[in-house]
């Protein structure tokens, strides 16, 4: 539930909505050219001594960023880009180390940075050895809270031993890493390369889709003393991914290489002799298409500052266009001289920051500043939908007199803002007190001759995943055997790229094939078989949950007939009401059922002629039959009653927001839960529309139970039961992800169970969460962890990790530990906290453990020590 301000509210009801208050939007598009000109250039050396240096924008806004000290890699935290531009000669602020490497004198970019699209940071680091006994490595850190503090080792992407005869090694190192809208990350890279015994320079690039197979491809291969430089890539609208390598020899020409397949082939183009200024020893960048929709580039002679230059039109190039001169505009001229190899960032406040080495011995970063300002694409209508399942779509219509954001209109100032796969998002609400209703990706526009309109449809994130059909290792068949629905729920996530948020246990398992089908379908199958509902939280998150009512309800907002409802409908049949539900399912060659019968048939006249049959083939006892017929029963009760009603536009409600709604005409209240709404905006009204379930008569908020019980304290008595499995003897195990092996169960039950059997959770990740859900609501302010029978396993253990409880809506931070490490065997570390509120679900919350690649937990207790 997103929280409404009080005076957003009190304008809701006033409906005073003019002037200041009116409904307002905005609209972002992904490439939009949103930047003044180049108001201001700044350079500031940072950290003499220093080598190099990148940065990105961190989960929380700030920058984070990355480079080379000695042998050093070092780490720092600032709150803002120009904080990061004003650290002359300075020791940045939180400046810590990260790791040491080895590594030759010479000029190696030795750490980059990348964003991904998920909010992910991927951190690569180049370590090497001396000149004759060299070991290239290049690995792989990982920030899942994309933070950066909480990096973990993920892999050694290249790994090269260069023993023996050779070359100069200087100079290998990485580029800046991209991201393609597919998902696929490349990043650039030199590295030795052995020819008839001696080594030489390789250019290359490692590409992967799922940042755990990575795969190789050389591109440029270069005999001679100091060989090559990559700094970056130009990607176009039309797929095209170009690559300029500088080399740094003779009258350093740049050499040109394209791909038309995300990087897996590349072809020669060409090469430029110093383009645009005059011949000499030549460093280069090329930005990668930045957020404006143009290509920039730095180019320096051997004697001469650098320039940036930016491509005078933003249409796609073409072969040629790399060579014509004529088709560079000098912008700026940094203020000195780079000594060795450059890397352009374009960051969303509009400042394109060249990151470089100026005199051997110090790291710069030059910014060159400008004005961002708001999208001048006017809406003529907005309409978003939002249903049950969490996937939504969008339906906007903009302004295009004149053909202004026409894909044909090059002289069009506006001309590359709309394409396919561009990313969209929505902000929509009264006066300044705006809120996200959608971010998406843009499937289809078209063009209206007249009135002169465009057309834009766009399907969010999770739509776009659930419209794919299943593949797995490049097949579209995947088999389950035997395993619980939540189980292959969370792997059919994994294999969408989709993240997920919670997931119930529904104590049925089935077995299943799953051939050619979209996700969309899989996943509705699941659902209908356990009676569970999934769609996404608000952190964009995918549940897959029972649609129960809870024992408290908060209520989003409150509507009243004849003040801000417009149209009100009740809706009672008995279409999805039946007399009985039979459920089959089949053990072995034999079919197996299961009868219940619908409590309220006699109540709305159900034909007993009308029965619901369920085929649960792949269930195979009925225990699990029962809950499938139980569930089917519990759905049709909180059906029978739908509202369909027209509204003044509330964005800031989702679906499955409970509601009350306050009826004139009949002087009673109910509360409803959204099942599907849609938001529709024109330039004179914007309104909503909203079916809803009934969930019962009007609660006072006031008097809703408080989050209170009575206990008795034990500092000794641990208050979880010896599980059995996830849910007996009583409450529910759930964990983030479980290892299956050889038919061993690892489940999280394991770990609440103080057997001196070696019984652990094992999930398949270094990170991930283990949670407990007890019957009622229990006060915890201590909890304990035990340790595995081995020190080999004890790298498994958590090491850094939040203690956290749930109170219906979010999770709350109970308690917060890091850098525990050196597990003993079987050591148990105890932790207490304060904690007077009273929760039914507990979780323990890893970032990450002690280095091993699985997350490991031999026992997890928890007590309540009376306030202690």
């Amino acid at each position: 539930m997103r929280e409404i301000s009080q005076e957003t509210q009190e304008i809701l009801k006033s409906q005073k909505m003019i002037g200041q208050d009116k409904f307002s939007y905005e609209l972002d598009i992904e490439g939009f050219e949103g930047y003044s000109d180049i108001k201001e250039s700044i350079v500031r050396t940072f950290r003499s001594g220093g080598f190099y240096g990148d940065f990105c924008i961190r989960a929380d806004g700030k920058i984070l960023a990355t480079y080379r000290i000695d042998n050093k890699i070092m780490l720092s935290v600032v709150d803002t880009e120009d904080e990061l531009l004003s650290s002359n000669d300075a020791v940045i602020a939180n400046e810590q180390e990260f790791t040491t490497i080895t590594f030759v004198s010479g000029y190696e970019r030795s750490s980059v940075l990348l964003k991904l699209k998920n909010g992910k940071i991927l951190l690569f680091v180049y370590e090497r050895g001396n000149q004759t006994t060299a070991n290239h490595f290049i690995k792989l850190y990982i920030s899942d809270n994309g933070l950066g503090n909480d990096f973990v080792l993920n892999q050694t992407i290249s790994s090269i031993n260069t023993i023996g005869n050779t070359v100069s090694i200087n100079d290998n190192g990485l580029g800046k890493p991209i991201q393609l809208n597919s998902g696929r990350v490349i990043l650039p890279a030199v590295i030795p390369w052995l020819y008839q015994g001696y080594y030489f320079k390789q250019s290359c690039i490692f590409y992967s889709d799922d940042i755990e197979n990575w795969a190789f491809k050389p591109i440029k291969q270069e005999m001679n003393y100091a060989g090559d430089r990559i700094q970056g890539f130009a990607v176009f609208d039309n797929g095209k991914i170009a690559i300029m390598i500088t080399s740094i020899t003779g009258t350093g020409r740049c050499y040109i290489y394209e791909s038309m397949d995300e990087g897996a082939n590349w072809s020669y183009i060409g090469n430029i002799d110093d383009p645009v200024i005059t011949s000499g020893y030549g460093l280069f960048s090329f930005l990668s298409y930045g957020n404006d929709g143009y290509n920039y580039m730095i180019w320096q002679s051997m004697l001469d500052s650098a320039v940036l230059y930016r491509k005078k039109t933003s249409d796609t190039m073409t072969d040629l266009d790399y060579y014509r001169p004529e088709n560079w505009q000098a912008v700026a001229q940094l203020e000195r001289q780079f000594y060795a190899g450059l890397i352009l960032i374009f960051t969303p406040n509009g400042t394109i920051t060249a990151v470089g080495h100026t005199d051997g011995k110090t790291s710069a970063f030059y910014g060159f500043t400008r004005e961002k300002y708001s999208a001048p694409l006017k809406a003529s209508s907005i309409s978003i939908s939002k249903g049950k399942g969490g996937a939504n779509s969008l339906s906007l219509s903009v302004d295009n007199s004149n053909g202004a954001i026409n894909p044909k209109n090059h002289e069009s100032p506006l001309f590359g803002i709309v394409g396919l796969n561009k990313q969209l998002i929505v902000k929509q609400g009264y006066g300044s007190d705006l809120i996200e209703t959608f971010t998406g990706m843009i499937d289809s526009f078209s063009m209206k001759s007249w009135p002169h309109t465009m057309e834009i449809s766009c399907r969010d994130n999770l739509k776009k995943a659930l419209d794919q059909t299943i593949t797995e290792a490049g097949a579209h068949t995947v088999n389950f055997e035997s395993q619980p629905i939540e189980h292959i729920f969370g792997y059919l996530c994994y294999l969408a790229g989709i993240e997920t948020g919670e997931i119930d246990t529904t104590g049925i398992s089935i077995s299943k094939e799953f051939s050619w089908q979209t996700y969309a379908d899989a996943f509705q199958f699941l659902a209908d078989l356990a009676s569970f509902d999934y769609g996404a939280d608000e952190y964009g998150k995918i549940y897959f949950k029972r649609d129960y009512q809870p024992d408290e309800i908060f209520i989003a907002y409150t509507f009243e007939e004849g003040l801000d409802i417009t149209s009100l409908s009740y809706q009672l049949e008995d279409k999805d009401l039946y007399y009985m539900v039979i459920v089959y399912g089949k053990l072995g060659d034999n079919v197996i059922s299961y009868t219940a019968l619908f409590p309220d048939a006699a109540k709305y006249n159900i034909l007993p002629q009308k029965i619901l049959k369920v085929d649960a083939t792949e269930a195979s006892t009925i225990a699990e039959l029962q809950k499938i017929a139980d569930r089917s029963i519990y759905l049709m009760n909180s059906r029978t009653a739908i509202v369909n009603f027209a509204a003044v536009a509330v964005p800031w409600l989702q679906v499955g927001d409970f509601i009350q709604v306050n009826e004139s005409s009949s002087m009673s209240a109910g509360i409803y839960r959204i099942s599907s709404l849609n938001l529709k905006m024109t330039d004179k009204d914007f309104t909503m529309d909203l079916q809803c379930y009934y969930y019962g008569d009007s609660v006072d908020v006031g008097t809703l139970p408080e989050d209170t019980a009575t206990q008795a304290g034990n500092a000794a008595l641990n208050l979880i039961p010896e599980m059995t499995s996830n849910t007996a003897p009583s409450g529910v195990a759930r964990a983030s992800s479980v290892l299956t092996l050889y038919d061993n169960d690892y489940g999280p039950w394991n770990a609440l169970n103080s057997t001196s059997d070696d019984l652990y959770w094992n999930a398949v990740s270094s990170y991930g969460w283990i949670e407990y859900t007890f019957n009622e609501k229990t006060i915890i302010d201590k909890y304990m962890l035990k340790a595995r029978q081995a020190l080999d396993y004890n790298k498994a253990m958590p090491k850094n990790w939040q203690f956290e409880g749930f109170d219906g809506e979010k999770w709350i931070v109970l308690d917060t530990r890091s850098n525990q490490t050196a597990w003993q065997i079987h050591e148990e570390r105890s932790f207490d906290f304060t904690n007077a509120i009273a929760y039914a679900k507990y979780r323990l919350n890893v970032s990450a453990n002690n280095g091993f690649y699985r997350l490991q937990l031999e026992q997890l207790a928890m007590y309540y020590r009376g306030g202690a």
